[in-house]
């Protein structure tokens, strides 16, 4: 009987903080005030092929592509102390130890200090530890890892990605300034910036002062006359007979604003 009580607290007990959970969360969606947001994030940037470093053609600008190439080729998300998969119950077989390196010092990682973990609805991962190298989100410096060997199979033993050596992959972190205007939609935004970090010369201040306080962002004024002339346009009313369209400004920092112009007919 005591048993039963206590699986029926618990029960309840999970029930209110879940809930809880959830009114927190829609009450921050519902209270929310448009704000400038700063995300700093490690992204796959080069490839190691005949004997050289490359991003396969691709531009900078072109940030998340090769990304998602080495998904498609070798079933791999990779970060700094991470490896994930891709499918639920993709399982990682490393036949070589890890290897990170960076500013050109060398961390091995064995395979068996490599830590298997299965988080739910996501799939596998896998966490190693790259001490006594230092590597965290303000990091300028390349992050290569090489994996060696690796197999990846399902829960039944299907192969996935078959055995095979995995080329060196150099990562990066980097930086995204961007104003999102309604938490209820969170991909409509507009990106002021999102570019490499070790690129980055401060344009909007500096990197960790602007990550803990994104309200301290200085806007340039090219960038700041764009926002203006947008305000202006969101107050126009339509007259009849008129068309608008939207227009999106653009550069090669991946500046992305979506606005309006009008259209002559």
């Amino acid at each position: 009987m005591k048993k039963i009580k206590y699986i029926l607290i618990t029960i309840v007990f999970s029930v209110l903080f879940g809930s809880c959970s959830t009114i927190i969360a829609i009450y921050q969606i519902a209270t929310w005030k448009p704000k400038i947001l700063v995300d700093l994030d490690i992204k796959v940037y080069s490839v190691y092929k005949n004997g050289k470093f490359t991003r396969d053609g691709l531009k900078e600008k072109e940030i998340t592509k090769l990304g998602y190439q080495i998904v498609d080729d070798y079933g791999l998300y990779l970060y700094n102390g991470r490896i994930g998969t891709r499918g639920e119950y993709s399982k990682i077989i490393f036949y070589d130890d890890i290897k990170i390196t960076i500013n050109n010092k060398t961390v091995v990682i064995p395979k068996n200090k490599i830590k298997e973990k299965k988080i739910t609805d996501i799939g596998y991962v896998y966490d190693y530890s790259i001490e006594p190298l230092k590597f965290n989100e303000f990091s300028t410096e390349s992050f290569i890892i090489d994996l060696g060997t690796i197999e990846i199979v399902e829960k039944d033993g299907k192969i996935v990605k078959e055995k095979r050596k995995i080329p060196p992959i150099m990562l990066k972190n980097t930086i995204n300034i961007y104003w999102l205007e309604n938490a209820f939609h969170p991909n409509s935004v507009d990106t002021y910036y999102y570019y490499w970090l070790d690129k980055y010369k401060g344009e909007f201040g500096d990197a960790k002062t602007i990550y803990f306080n994104p309200e301290l962002v200085k806007i340039p004024n090219d960038i700041k006359k764009i926002i203006e002339n947008k305000k202006k346009l969101s107050n126009i009313e339509q007259k009849v007979g008129e068309t608008w369209q939207g227009k999106v400004i653009t550069n090669d920092t991946n500046l992305n604003i979506l606005t309006w112009e009008k259209v002559d007919e």
